[in-house]
């Protein structure tokens, strides 16, 4: 059973597992065991001075509102405390800074605000399909381009309204960079261009889907499920059964309620077993 005993190196008083708490011991690894600064005592030292200094140096720091470091050359006594327990300095309520703030990261601005473009557009003289793996965000970025502009404005008012984290927004922003930074009026984005250019780049397809689809520019060109497995059944199989069997088949996939007209007599002296296809 443990008994309250004193840090040796601290003095904090508490349950302890080992000879130092465990503040202490997160304390030793930076640097030698050498005489305080400013109280002499041996042991491992942060810029000069020991744990029990910077204990004390931040208690007065969270009252007076000073820097901690500059506040241990004048330090003439050490208030004792517990071990395992907050400190005055951690105690005190200061505003928590995002993450990318706290690394010293600045905060990427919010898109302008944008309206969807308008005006005179040139029809397409013929489809094309374009290869969007060769546009680098870092430099193909139009950043005057009003289908851009209006892109990344509605994901980021989509992105505000669903709580998207800011790895996705990011993502999301990249991925409009790549299809929308040539767009022009008029042109839409297939589903068969932005997979291959996005899916290598592990950027989200499914939230730039929900994006472009908003804006009115996207065009899903995948065949639907049953069309490819129709037509893996079928293969290699003879024109004319082909044809009877694929009609078949779609029947019994568009039939309404009521008895499939596959599975009807075809006259009163053909007897045939009825049922669902």
């Amino acid at each position: 059973m443990l008994e309250p005993d004193s840090c040796s190196n601290c003095l904090a008083w508490g349950l302890l597992f080992m000879r130092w708490c465990g503040g202490c011991n997160s304390f030793a690894r930076p640097g030698p065991h050498s005489p305080c600064t400013g109280c002499r005592r041996s042991g491992p030292l942060r810029k000069g001075y020991c744990r029990l200094c910077w204990c004390q140096a931040r208690t007065q720091a969270a009252t007076t509102g000073a820097r901690a470091e500059s506040l241990l050359p004048t330090l003439r006594h050490h208030q004792l405390f517990f071990a395992h327990m907050a400190p005055l300095w951690e105690r005190v309520e200061r505003p928590r800074l995002p993450k990318y703030e706290r690394r010293g990261r600045p905060r990427k601005p919010d898109p302008p605000p944008a309206s969807p473009p308008g005006g005179w557009l040139q029809p397409a003289l013929f489809e094309v399909c374009r290869d969007f793996t060769r546009i680098d965000p870092d430099q193909h970025a139009g950043p005057d381009d009003p289908w851009l502009a209006w892109a990344r404005h509605t994901a980021h008012r989509l992105g505000e309204a669903r709580g998207w984290p800011r790895k996705i927004r990011l993502a999301v922003d990249r991925a409009l960079i790549i299809l929308m930074s040539q767009h022009v009026g008029g042109d839409v984005v297939r589903y068969s261009e932005l997979h291959p250019a996005l899916q290598p780049r592990r950027l989200n397809m499914e939230l730039t889907i929900e994006v472009l689809d908003h804006i009115g520019v996207f065009l899903d060109d995948r065949a639907p499920s049953f069309e490819q497995w129709l037509e893996r059944k079928l293969d290699g199989i003879a024109p004319g059964i082909r044809r009877d069997v694929e009609h078949w088949a779609r029947s019994c996939t568009t039939a309404g309620p009521g008895p499939s007209p596959v599975t009807r007599t075809r006259s009163g002296t053909t007897s045939t077993a009825s049922g669902p296809c």
